[in-house]
C-alpha cells in the first residue's frame, strides 16, 4: 500500500518501482538461511520468497517494459552478489511459472 501511494505522491513510473523495490526484495533473500552457502537451497529460498511476494510483484508488473525492467534487475542483483550469479536462470524460470513474466518477453 505504502509503496502504491509514493508511485503516485512522486509521479513514478511502474518501471521505476522496480527499481527501486526489487534489490531491497533480493536482498532479503541473500540473507535467508542457507542462501550463501547451497545453491539448491538458494533455489527453494528464491522459490518460495518469490510465490510469497508474487501479488506485491505482480502489481508493478504490468507491461512489456515493467517486465524488461524486472529482468534487468535481476541480471544486475545476480550479477553483482557472487551467490546468485549461478541462479539468475532460476529467478527467471520462477518469474515466469507465477505469470509475473510472460512468455513473448522470455523468447
Amino acid at each position: 500500500m505504502e509503496m502504491k501511494s509514493l508511485k503516485m505522491t512522486y509521479n513514478m513510473g511502474y518501471s521505476e518501482c522496480v527499481e527501486a523495490f526489487f534489490p531491497i526484495i533480493f536482498g532479503h533473500i541473500s540473507s535467508m538461511e542457507g542462501s550463501a552457502d547451497d545453491t539448491a537451497k538458494r533455489a527453494k529460498n528464491i522459490q518460495s520468497f518469490l510465490t510469497e511476494w508474487k501479488v506485491f510483484i505482480k502489481d508493478f508488473v504490468r507491461e512489456d517494459p515493467d517486465q524488461f525492467t524486472l529482468i534487468r534487475c535481476a541480471e544486475i542483483f545476480a550479477a553483482a552478489n557472487a551467490p546468485f550469479s549461478s541462479t539468475f536462470h532460476i529467478i527467471i524460470q520462477v518469474l515466469f511459472t507465477l505469470k509475473v513474466l510472460s512468455s513473448q518477453i522470455i523468447q
